[in-house]
């Protein structure tokens, strides 16, 4: 071990360590390493040596309950620190065992001595935590990866419900942090079961009546887990999957199927929605690392060894349905098909009882119902949630299906899917991305930002080209000598409408909106004359904020109780005329608004947003409220406007009547 300060190493933790045979102790119980760069090997040096001799290195996390985020706000340049974050946040307390540790708000409160209690007992193998009591079990064998060990510790925290993590010979710092975590948040350590019947064992230690079976290749999910085991309440069903996707939110399964040359994976490649239209369904078999089942059931089926997902699926048929709930999304990480080596190894036992599926062509000519896929700029998973594309996109989705569509929404990551040549219409919302037209379906281009990226020839690739600035769309026409027609922006009424509450009951000035990397005119000059706002948004620390994000569900509320609501758009978008969601949203909730000037905004709005043309007419504007704005009655009526000529219902009839007139 280097040479290090005394504030990064704790005596009785490295001799602890080498007492039970540890030859590269952690210098501190703050510096797993292991966390840090999981599985990296070493080579001749330590792993403290590794970490210490790059920049970047330093800057990695050192312990799951010890969050960097956290401490970039205690400490903004502990980064920066030559011994790495854990050094200079060590020093800041002065090595105290009463000092609390930066965390995240849904992690536990550790002091740093508790941490090492805990850390020490784990190193023992003395950790203890009560067993569950009846509910739901999730059994977990554990895998290489303990980053994913640590994060269905959390998960299963969470959602409140019991893990029974389970593994062979693990390494001893795996098992070590693993169990830390757990006795932190009050779950059970790992288990320790050598031979092939772990899953069995883990399973008689657990005390659920109904059971997840979890492999380490799904991401993290317990909530999820416990929807599913929701499940078994339907009587009949002996055992049930979720509908399995990969990172880019592409189905990988939803079930197994047996066709002539083998195991099937039902929908493979397919948009979630494809699953989701079929509610819940029997399948002819298991195919996920994620299944839920009742403890009878288990036991009935002779338990888990040395079959898979496949094989237990076919012995449950006998019990009752396996079913397919779609409702219930996960993601799998982790290569191929789960279950599919296994079943293949062990198929001929089933030989002649496994049920091929045998279909039938009946084809029957539609009468309008399309196939639609939404394209979209925003991420998948979780990430994309916070993307206003996404939002606009399912809105519009379900708009469409209200008028009898066929609707799947993609993030950029599903553009690839090869099931897109089953549909009729890919309708792109322009984002950052070109995205280019495939042969087979009819292709619309909805342009609503970065209008600057969008030529000529990628417009002249699509079969109709829509835009959301009237402006914008008269230039193009006639520069391009391509019909490019006007499509605006528009509001989901569900959402947003006068009604989702009192008016003047909420912030007297709202700004919501991420800094970006811009400037942001609206709130730049309300701050700059002095007015007080309500800020909604990331990227505005150490300015204090309400909250860095807004569910999507709640804006309205938020709108319609404000007394003014500020609104600004992207400098090329206000150029060109493209008028903001947010000002659609906001006019549908009766919100007074005050914005940057837009070609066309007097024109859509009339007299219920004002405008400024420069921030420091933003202060006297906001003086003069609420009287420089109609009254609520006439504001009443407008908003019925805005919500009648530019709903979500709208923009979806135009849709369809133009792609009709296509065919």
């Amino acid at each position: 071990m280097p040479d290090l300060p005394p504030s990064l190493v704790d005596t009785e933790w490295v001799e602890a360590q080498r007492a039970v045979g540890v030859d590269d102790p952690s210098p501190h119980p703050l510096l797993e390493l292991d966390w840090a760069a999981p599985g990296r090997p070493w080579g001749a040096g330590s792993a403290v040596e590794w970490y210490l001799a790059d920049p970047e290195h330093r800057t990695r996390s050192t312990h799951p309950l010890f969050a960097l985020a956290v401490l970039d706000e205690l400490l903004p340049h502990a980064r920066n620190h030559p011994l790495g974050p854990a050094a200079a946040w060590l020093e800041h307390v002065g090595g105290s065992l009463d000092a609390v540790l930066p965390a995240r708000a849904d992690s536990p409160a550790l002091t740093l001595g508790r941490l090492r209690e805990l850390a020490l007992s784990a190193l023992h193998s003395a950790v203890s935590v009560p067993a569950g009591s009846g509910g739901v079990s999730l059994v977990l064998p554990v895998g290489a990866e303990v980053a994913r060990t640590v994060n269905w510790i959390r998960s299963a925290a969470e959602a409140g419900v019991e893990l029974v993590p389970v593994a062979g010979e693990l390494p001893r710092s795996h098992r070590v942090l693993a169990d830390t975590v757990a006795a932190a948040y009050g779950v059970r350590p790992v288990l320790r079961h050598d031979g092939p019947d772990r899953v069995s064992a883990a399973v008689a230690a657990a005390a659920g009546s109904r059971l997840v079976l979890v492999r380490p290749g799904a991401v993290p999910d317990a909530a999820a887990a416990v929807r599913l085991a929701g499940v078994l309440d339907d009587p009949g069903v002996a055992a049930a999957q979720p509908l399995l996707v990969d990172r880019s939110d592409v189905v990988v399964s939803a079930g197994g199927a047996f066709v002539a040359d083998g195991l099937a994976s039902h929908l493979q490649g397919h948009a979630p929605r494809d699953a989701e239209v079929l509610g819940r369904v029997d399948v002819p078999t298991l195919l996920s690392p994620v299944v839920a089942l009742p403890r009878a059931a288990w036991d009935a089926a002779w338990g888990f060894a040395p079959l898979d997902e496949v094989g237990l699926g076919l012995r449950l048929r006998k019990r009752g349905r396996v079913v397919l709930e779609p409702s219930v999304r996960m993601t799998w990480v982790s290569g191929g098909l789960p279950g599919s080596p296994a079943w293949h190894r062990t198929r001929s036992s089933f030989s002649g009882r496994a049920p091929e599926a045998s279909p039938r062509a009946h084809v029957v000519e539609g009468t309008g119902r399309l196939r639609w896929t939404i394209d979209t700029a925003a991420t998948a998973g979780a990430a994309g949630e916070t993307w206003g594309d996404l939002h606009f996109a399912r809105s519009l989705a379900a708009a469409l299906e209200r008028r009898g569509q066929h609707v799947a929404v993609d993030p950029a990551p599903a553009r690839e899917r090869w099931s897109r040549e089953l549909d009729d219409v890919v309708l792109v919302l322009r984002g950052l991305d070109r995205v280019v037209p495939r042969p087979g379906p009819r292709h619309v281009l909805w342009v609503i930002s970065h209008p600057e990226d969008v030529a000529a020839e990628e417009a002249a690739a699509y079969d109709l080209v829509r835009a959301a600035s009237l402006s914008w769309s008269r230039t193009r026409s006639a520069e391009w000598g391509l019909p490019v027609e006007p499509l605006l922006q528009c509001t989901d009424v569900a959402l947003f409408h006068p009604q989702r509450a009192e008016p003047d009951s909420g912030a007297p000035v709202l700004f919501v909106g991420n800094r970006r990397g811009a400037a942001r005119p609206a709130l730049d000059g309300a701050l700059a004359a002095g007015v007080e706002v309500t800020v909604y948004g990331s990227g505005w620390r150490p300015m204090p904020v309400a909250g860095t994000q807004v569910p999507n569900a709640d804006l309205g509320a938020l709108y319609a109780a404000a007394g003014v609501v500020l609104n600004d758009h992207w400098s090329d978008m206000r150029r060109e005329g493209f008028l903001s969601n947010r000002l659609f949203d906001a006019a549908a909730c009766a919100a007074r608004v005050l914005s940057d000037d837009v070609p066309g905004i007097a024109e859509v709005f009339g007299t219920q947003v004002r405008t400024f043309t420069d921030p420091s007419e933003i202060g006297p504007l906001l003086a003069e409220a609420p009287q420089g704005w109609p009254a609520y009655d006439e504001r009443l009526r407008l908003a019925e406007r805005v919500a009648q000529e530019h709903s979500f219902d709208a923009r979806a009839a135009e849709l369809l009547d133009a792609v009709l007139g296509l065919r």
